[in-house]
């Protein structure tokens, strides 16, 4: 559990700030910050961690070995949301009924175990965690983790918008959310998000964080609408059969039941959200499968591959679809845009 983390503003390599800034007001929408035990002296990295880094709880190192503390923090903020990965080596921390008192977090964040070892949680109840878990941290609320040498993914969500969707929020703290469905995708998206965070730009991290708010917002609504899915929160199924229909496109039996099976709604609240985005179902699978195709045609690794073969690979049941279906979408055929690709790649120019 990261849900007490909160990073401050000064460099790592400074004094600890003596301040504790509210979520929606410690950083620019878009911008990433990085801190590393490794930037102080040994000796200094457990007080470092726990005075600048770690500022919700209370912390000390686990059972201690020779090395000295290992700790690293990527923080990425967006509206009114933020995600943070932390990993780090062995440690004990509490967030204690003092605390939330005096500092105010109220946020609830959602814990995407990605790594850990002997790990518990003990948060309105206690819990042990296996990697893959996804799970609930109320600020408001003590908490007491144990975990050994770990990489674990939180999003924060304002209280507001999840009490927009769950009118008891305090009542989600040490939930276990399911491992399949739209929570399924958000471990996907979490993780792709932190993995890519430092290779995009500012408004691009903001579309990351958005996109993972909604799909959180959504999740959590299911947990009293029995899979419902109001037009509000919306985005978050959008968002989850986006990455759904990219994974699964080259699937010729993909659908949209398939797609709302796999997200744990009904078929009737997926169009509802795509009809909000001016989209459809359909056109979203069929998209998909013209782009897989057409990074095949581009690549010198599929050269030699028959355009039945790729139109195959990427979810056409048959070849004259995929070509009248390309010709729509680009304004030439396959075979065309392949020879224009290998004469670019002859001399010198990359096809985009």
């Amino acid at each position: 559990m990261t849900a007490a983390i909160d990073e401050t503003h000064c460099p790592p390599s400074g004094p600890p700030a003596p301040v504790s800034l509210p979520l929606a007001a410690s950083g620019a929408a878009g911008s990433i910050a990085t801190f590393s035990a490794d930037t102080v002296p040994p000796a200094q990295r457990m007080e470092y961690w726990h005075d600048s880094v770690l500022r919700r709880l209370n912390t000390k190192a686990g059972p201690a070995g020779a090395k000295p503390f290992q700790g690293h923090l990527v923080r990425i903020m967006g509206e009114g949301a933020e995600m943070l990965q932390h990993s780090a080596d062995s440690l004990v921390a509490q967030r204690s009924a003092q605390r939330c008192r005096s500092d105010g977090h109220d946020d609830i964040a959602i814990d995407f175990v990605v790594a850990a070892s002997r790990a518990s949680l003990t948060h309105a109840g206690t819990r042990r965690l296996r990697n893959g878990d996804l799970i609930v941290v109320d600020c408001a609320q003590p908490a007491e983790i144990n975990r050994a040498r770990h990489r674990v993914i939180s999003l924060f969500i304002p209280r507001a918008k999840v009490s927009a969707v769950f009118t008891e929020p305090a009542l989600l703290a040490g939930r276990l959310l399911p491992t399949h469905g739209l929570a399924a995708l958000l471990r996907s998206h979490m993780r792709a998000t932190m993995e890519q965070a430092a290779h995009l730009l500012s408004a691009q991290r903001l579309v990351a964080i958005n996109a993972a708010s909604d799909m959180a917002l959504s999740i959590l609504q299911t947990q009293t609408m029995d899979g419902g899915v109001t037009e509000d929160f919306a985005n978050g199924t959008y968002h989850a059969a986006l990455a759904l229909i990219a994974q699964e496109c080259t699937n010729p039996e993909l659908t949209s039941l398939h797609i709302a099976w796999a997200l744990g709604c009904s078929r009737a609240a997926l169009y509802r959200a795509f009809a909000q985005q001016s989209a459809g179902v359909a056109a979203a699978i069929w998209s998909a499968r013209i782009e897989h195709a057409r990074h095949m045609l581009l690549s010198a690794n599929c050269s030699d591959v028959l355009l039945s073969e790729i139109a195959f690979s990427s979810g056409f049941g048959d070849h004259s679809t995929f070509v009248r279906m390309f010709r729509r979408s680009y304004g030439v055929t396959p075979s065309i845009m392949r020879q224009t690709s290998a004469i670019a790649r002859r001399g010198g120019i990359v096809a985009k």
